[in-house]
């Protein structure tokens, strides 16, 4: 919200006395302040200098507050700068509801009182702030889903899947040619992996549960997949968290290193064979 630890607010009006009285209102409040009489050179405005909010006088000479209001939020580079409209025309409540259809996000009758004034404005930042930080923490989250090598999926109760981030997308698509039990493709996740049971355990009794699960295609290639459950409340609902690890290359060297532990005890065997001959 801040642009060099300042909030910068336009005020558009064709009236002198009561854009400068506007603007030592806000002023005083401790944000800085752009003026314009007419709309295009408000539009111009936001497009140049992104102001933190907009107060926009409904009746302009020339282009009316409510087409400005419109035009600017129907542009990608405006639509996100929050927009007041002041007003002596919008003064009740059914005309007040016609000036937001326009787009805008408030509404302020004139004369204008002080203390309301700068009190709506700050309600209205404060808004927007929460607003830009619930979008930047969506986006964070939105990117992190994305580039997790962990599978990351929520199921409803009935084992159907909500959602999936790539990684679980792409083990899916590679179980779908597994068959362990010859699955068919419609067959609920939860179910194909053999899950149902622990499924059903976190689903009542909020246990987390774990299990290791292993697939096998046609040419007996193996595909061993870390699953962890839990639950979480939505919409007052409870559904699952399911993330998938891919542990393959995990096992392969766990057998290989076996293997190699085999060999050479059967190794050390047969030379303490030999000693004793």
């Amino acid at each position: 919200m801040e642009i060099g630890n300042r909030v910068k607010i336009l005020i558009v009006d064709d009236e002198k006395h009561l854009r400068l009285g506007i603007t030592r209102i806000i002023a005083q409040a401790g944000f800085d302040t752009l003026e314009t009489d007419n709309g295009e050179d408000c539009i111009r405005l936001a497009r140049e200098t992104k102001p933190n909010l907009i107060l926009l006088d409904v009746v302009l000479g020339g282009m009316d507050g409510r087409e400005i209001c419109q035009r600017l939020k129907n542009d990608s580079e405006t639509s996100a700068i929050p927009i007041l409209l002041v007003s002596s025309t919008l003064t009740d409540v059914e005309n007040q509801a016609i000036g937001m259809e326009f787009g805008a996000d408030g509404c302020i009758s004139k004369p204008v009182n002080n203390r309301e004034l700068v009190a709506r404005v700050r309600a209205i930042l404060r808004i927007k702030e929460s607003e830009r930080r619930l979008s930047e923490t969506l986006d964070f989250l939105n990117k992190v889903l994305i580039t997790s090598p962990v599978g990351i999926g929520t199921f409803n109760q009935d084992g159907s899947m909500l959602t999936a981030n790539k990684s679980m997308i792409d083990i899916f698509e590679t179980f779908k040619v597994l068959s362990p039990q010859s699955v068919e493709s419609d067959t609920p996740v939860i179910y194909a992996l053999g899950l149902k049971d622990i499924f059903d355990d976190v689903l009542k009794n909020g246990n987390e549960r774990r299990r290791e699960v292993c697939c096998l295609n046609e040419t007996n290639n193996e595909l061993w997949l870390d699953c962890f459950l839990n639950r979480f409340k939505s919409k007052d609902e409870w559904n699952v968290l399911l993330t998938v690890n891919d542990i393959s290359l995990l096992k392969k060297n766990e057998r290989e290193k076996e293997e190699l532990i085999r060999e050479l005890r059967k190794a050390l065997a047969d030379v303490n064979t030999l000693s004793g001959l």
